[in-house]
This record gives C-alpha cells, sequence and structure tokens, in this order.
C-alpha cells in the first residue's frame, strides 16, 4: 500500500493551471494548494489517433480542504510530446488520477491495464464539457444554437 497524503480515490475537479490566476491558492476555497507526486492517465490526441499514457509525475497541486486538484500544463505537455511523433495537430488532456492502492496485492505484479488488472481510473470531475486540451479558445463566443434576429 502506497502512503500519500492526498488519497487517489476521491473524486476531483481539475484545472490547468495556466486557466487559473494562481496556481498555488485553490481556485474554489483559496486555500495554499500542496504538491504531491501521483499516477495519472493522459490522452494524447494526434490526428485521427488517440493515445493513451500512463505517467506518474509530480505536477499535481492538491487542496487540502476541498476536492480540487490544479495540474501543472507545462509538466503535463513534456510528457505528452515526449511520446508524441511530431505532428502539427497534437493536442492531449489529462483524464484522471490512477489509484495504485485499488490494486489487489496478489495482481500487483501484474502490469497495469492488462486483462486480468484493470487501470483503477478515478475520472476528474468535468464542470462542463470543454476539452482541457493545449489547445486555447478563450475569449471567443460560441454559437448557442440559438438563431439571431438581425435588428433593423
Amino acid at each position: 500500500m502506497i502512503k500519500k497524503k492526498f488519497d487517489a480515490s476521491i473524486h476531483r475537479k481539475m484545472f490547468w493551471s495556466d486557466e487559473i490566476p494562481n496556481k498555488k491558492i485553490c481556485p474554489e476555497c483559496n486555500s495554499k494548494l500542496e504538491n504531491e507526486y501521483h499516477t495519472y492517465v493522459i490522452l494524447i490526441k494526434n490526428k485521427n489517433d488517440v493515445i493513451p499514457l500512463i505517467a506518474g509525475h509530480d505536477g499535481g497541486y492538491f487542496c487540502p480542504k476541498c476536492p480540487i486538484i490544479v495540474l501543472d500544463r507545462e509538466i503535463v505537455s513534456e510528457l505528452a510530446l515526449a511520446t508524441n511523433p511530431p505532428s502539427t495537430s497534437f493536442g492531449f488532456t489529462s483524464v484522471g488520477i490512477v489509484d495504485l492502492n485499488a490494486i489487489p496485492p496478489e495482481k500487483a505484479h501484474l502490469p497495469i491495464d492488462c486483462d486480468d488488472n484493470p487501470i483503477p481510473l478515478v475520472e476528474f470531475i468535468r464542470e462542463s464539457s470543454k476539452d482541457n486540451s493545449n489547445k486555447k479558445d478563450r475569449g471567443k463566443r460560441r454559437n448557442s444554437g440559438r438563431k439571431h434576429r438581425k435588428r433593423k
């Protein structure tokens, strides 16, 4: 059993570090965030392919008071780039944290994601259906689907 301060089995709302004013402060309760190494599932989008990557890194900043995690986009980006051949249409997202303590001791010797040892993924809570890829679209107005009348 791996002892961590922040339990990987808790569902958390995820924010990217560059989407909040201060990556050291919780965007929900203003508490100081704490850094801890964990294992994550990252999806790398390259043209028509989506490649899953299981990677441990110390780019996660956890709120000690509420279920919030802030991921350092630069660290995750470096991991995604290291496993992705150069591409002009490249993106990534982190879908959740791997709860390594959920792996039964009798399966600890098996590779994660084999038939007998599925990934114990705890998906991040999404505030909306917004894609948290590295492609930024802030500031753009989205069409709500309503038709607008022209004013006379």
